[in-house]
């Protein structure tokens, strides 16, 4: 479990694709004394778990069902990433949890600057934005955020200067993919609810 407070950025060193999973070794510097050998932490919002520690950095695995899921395929060497340990019980929660299970990958479709922050509005396939509520929890690439002004393809968040500054939001541009996990009260409520 997360909060969707990025503990720092890190960046991907190495990529080894493999018959069942994909490797990749990602540098770090805080994030490595929150971790061992089979934590668990969230890359860019995806869960994934530490298969191999160095002092520089860790290695993850991700399966076929993550690749799909995601926009992971598409990373090279050198992209950047957000980080975030999972929570210990102690961990103030200042995000929304977040169970860093991606649910798709949205599209960046337009940054306007209004010089108090930065307002991204993103393209979201129409099965999920059923679960986009107006000021309602979303997670874009694991940074936790408000869904504003959403239609049936698109939602927009409002970034803050300190958000950008310490999230990979820094680096994005228009057409760039993120990855999205919706609020996991929203899924739940549509389960337990009766089908017409």
């Amino acid at each position: 479990m997360f909060s969707g407070i990025i503990y720092e950025i890190g960046t991907i060193k190495e990529i080894k694709k493999r018959k069942k999973a994909w490797s990749y070794y990602i540098q770090a510097k805080k994030s490595l004394s929150r971790m061992k050998v089979g934590s668990s932490i969230a890359v860019n919002g995806a869960c994934l778990t530490v298969t191999k520690k160095t002092p520089k950095g860790f290695w993850i695995d991700m399966v076929a069902e993550t690749m799909r899921k995601t926009y992971f395929n598409k990373c090279k060497v050198g992209a950047r990433v957000n980080l975030e340990p999972s929570l210990r019980p102690f961990d103030e929660l200042g995000g929304h949890l977040v169970q860093g299970h991606i649910d798709g990958v949205g599209k960046i479709t337009d940054i306007f600057d209004t010089k108090h922050d930065l307002i991204y509005t993103i393209e979201l396939p129409k099965k999920l934005m059923r679960y986009v509520a107006n000021k309602g929890f979303i997670a874009v690439d694991g940074v936790s955020l408000t869904g504003l002004n959403p239609d049936t393809i698109m939602f927009q968040v409002a970034i803050i200067p300190h958000t950008n500054k310490h999230t990979t939001f820094q680096y994005k541009k228009k057409g760039d993919p993120v990855n999205i996990e919706v609020d996991m009260m929203a899924k739940y409520l549509e389960r337990l609810l009766p089908k017409k």
